[in-house]
C-alpha cells in the first residue's frame, strides 16, 4: 500500500504559560490519504486549531511551545521545521486558510499584492506580470467578480465572504497537496457558507487536494468530509468514515453535539438541547475520561482510568469510551 500524504502519530502541543504548563493538542493521531478530506470537529477550545497550526508548522516558533510526536508529510518529518523547510515546504505543498480573514490579511496591502508576494516567494522565476496574470486568474477560480478590478482594492474594501475567498485564493496559488481549512466559514452568513465550503470541494476534487477541514459545527463538514475526527480536550474521542459516523455515533460526546444542533422539525420556541457542565480547563489535568464530568453515562472507572481510541469491534470506528453508546444500546436491549 502507500503511504498516507499526512502521518501524525502522537502529537502533542504544551504551552508554558503564567498557569503552568498547558496541553493544548495531547497524543493525536491519524492518517490522511491524497485527496482524502477529514473533518475535525469539536467545542471551542478543544484543540482544533492548534492541531491545525501545529501540522502547519506555526506552533513551533512559538517561544513557549513545545512540540512533541511526529508529523511526516509525504514522507519527510516536518515536526519541527527549520527556516528552510518551512520555506520549501509552507505555503507551496502545505497551505492554511486562517478563520478570520480580515487579521489575516494585511490591512495596507493591495489584495493582488498579497497573492503575488506568495507566488513569487515560492517561484524565484515568474515574473511580475506573470504573476498578476497568474493572480487574477486566481480571484476568478475562487469566483470573485471583477477580478482585475478587486486585485487593486485593499482588504477592507471587501464583504467577509469576498475575503475568505481571497484567503482561499492566497492558499491555492502554489497549488499545494494539503490544505489546512481552519474554521473557513466563521462569521459568513448561511449562503456564503454554503458557497465558500461548496468552491472548497470543488477545488479538492479538481486539483486532487487532501484537506484538513477544522470546525466546530458538524453540520459543516457532513456531506463534505471523507472521514470525521472529533476532539475534546486536545485528544480524539472518536474517529471514523463520514458515512459511518453520522448513520450511528459510538462516543457520547459526537452524539451530545449532534443532539444541541437545532432540527428545523423542532417545534417553534423549542428549548435548545445543550451539553450540561463546561469543557475541562487544559491547564488542569486529572484522571480519568475527559468527558466523564459531562457524562451520563459515566461509572467509577471512566473517573480513574483514562480510555484509548478502540475499534471495539467495529473496523474504522474507534471510540475513546469504556461504555460506548453501541454497548449501552446493547445492553439496554438485553435487559429488555
Amino acid at each position: 500500500m502507500s503511504r498516507p500524504l499526512l502521518h501524525v502519530r502522537d502529537l502533542t502541543t504544551t504551552f508554558t504559560t503564567s498557569r503552568g504548563e498547558v496541553v493544548s493538542v495531547d497524543r493525536v493521531s491519524f492518517d490522511l490519504e491524497r485527496g482524502q478530506t477529514l473533518g475535525i470537529v469539536g467545542e471551542s477550545g478543544s484543540g482544533k486549531s492548534v492541531l491545525g497550526r501545529t501540522v502547519m508548522g506555526l506552533t513551533s516558533t512559538a517561544p513557549n511551545a513545545t512540540v512533541t510526536g511526529s508529523v511526516l508529510f509525504d514522507g519527510v518529518d516536518i515536526t519541527n521545521p527549520d527556516k528552510k523547510m518551512r520555506a520549501a515546504y509552507l505555503g507551496a505543498r502545505i497551505a492554511m486558510i486562517f478563520q478570520d480573514p480580515l487579521s489575516s490579511l494585511n490591512p495596507v496591502k493591495l489584495i493582488g499584492v498579497h497573492i503575488t508576494e506568495t507566488l513569487r516567494q515560492h517561484d524565484k522565476s515568474i515574473s511580475r506580470q506573470e504573476a498578476r496574470r497568474r493572480a487574477i486568474e486566481l480571484l476568478d477560480t475562487v469566483r470573485i467578480p471583477d477580478p482585475a478590478r478587486r486585485f487593486g482594492q485593499y482588504p477592507h474594501e471587501l464583504s467577509g465572504g469576498m475575503r475568505q475567498r481571497v484567503g482561499i485564493a492566497i492558499a491555492l496559488a502554489c497549488r499545494p497537496q494539503l490544505l489546512i481549512a481552519d474554521e473557513p466559514t466563521t462569521a459568513l452568513d448561511v449562503t456564503v457558507q454554503k458557497h465558500v465550503l461548496d468552491l472548497l470541494g470543488t477545488l479538492c476534487e479538481e486539483q486532487g487536494m487532501a484537506m484538513l477541514l477544522v470546525s466546530h459545527d458538524l453540520g459543516v463538514v457532513a456531506g463534505r468530509s471523507d472521514k470525521v475526527a472529533v476532539m475534546y480536550a486536545g485528544r480524539i474521542q472518536e474517529e471514523a468514515a463520514s458515512s459511518d459516523f453520522f448513520r450511528h455515533q459510538r462516543h457520547p460526546y459526537s452524539q451530545a453535539l449532534l443532539d444541541a444542533k437545532p432540527h428545523l422539525e423542532n417545534p417553534a420556541r423549542a428549548e435548545l438541547v445543550s451539553i450540561p457542565g463546561r469543557p475541562p480547563d487544559p491547564a488542569h489535568r486529572f484522571p480519568g475520561c475527559r468527558f466523564a464530568p459531562r457524562c451520563r453515562f459515566a461509572q467509577d472507572r471512566c473517573r480513574e482510568e483514562e480510555p484509548s481510541l478502540e475499534s471495539g469491534g467495529i473496523p474504522s470506528h474507534g471510540a475513546a469510551c469504556f461504555y460506548p453508546l453501541d454497548a449501552v444500546r446493547s445492553t439496554k436491549e438485553v435487559s429488555i
